[in-house]
């Protein structure tokens, strides 16, 4: 009888990497609904690239979006 939760290390990793997206996709969403600096236009389209084009839009809303709040503090 095969065991029904077998999962190799693999199939570990690719679970933790997709929570990991999973939660930052959530933090991006929140950190834009709750920007006063976005108008509502903004706020909408950054939602809506955030939930279709989940892992593009994190990474460039990290290294571009917030990284230029960074700097100009």
């Amino acid at each position: 009888m095969p065991a029904l939760l077998a999962v190799t290390g693999l199939e570990i990793v690719a679970i933790a990497l997709a929570a990991v997206v999973f939660a930052g996709v959530l933090w991006m969403i929140f950190d834009v609904l709750t920007r006063p600096d976005f108008t509502g236009f903004q706020k909408i389209l950054w939602t809506v690239f955030a939930l279709v084009f989940n892992v593009a839009t994190l990474i460039v809303y990290v290294f571009w979006v917030r990284k230029r709040d960074y700097s100009q503090q």
